[in-house]
């Protein structure tokens, strides 16, 4: 199985001429970082997170999402229960799963 996050030294293939597949590992790595999920600071959302928490009595990890979405004013698309039942009544950026096509 081929993995982008396999090291160069163990990636390689003999090939007929004995060079490496490294080009090849590099259009995967490039691939991943195309596609990978922008990461965000938690500590800037923890306030906002913490009083959703405390109003709604659910995790205050749980609603780091809704704060983020709130902050990047965006929909929070989930398939937890219990954040729609909870939040969605208030926060209407939470999508349920199920309802998209």
């Amino acid at each position: 199985m081929s993995s982008p996050w396999r090291s160069p030294a163990r990636s390689r293939r003999p090939s007929g001429g004995g060079s490496s597949s490294l080009p090849g590992g590099a259009k995967r790595l490039a691939a991943v970082l195309r596609n990978a999920p922008q990461l965000h600071a938690y500590l800037p959302l923890l306030p906002r997170a913490y009083s959703i928490a405390a109003a709604a009595r659910i995790g205050v990890y749980d609603c780091l999402y809704v704060a983020l979405a709130e902050r990047k004013g965006c929909e929070l698309v989930t398939s937890d229960a219990r954040l729609l039942r909870s939040l969605q009544p208030t926060y209407h950026l939470i999508v349920d799963l199920a309802s998209l096509p």
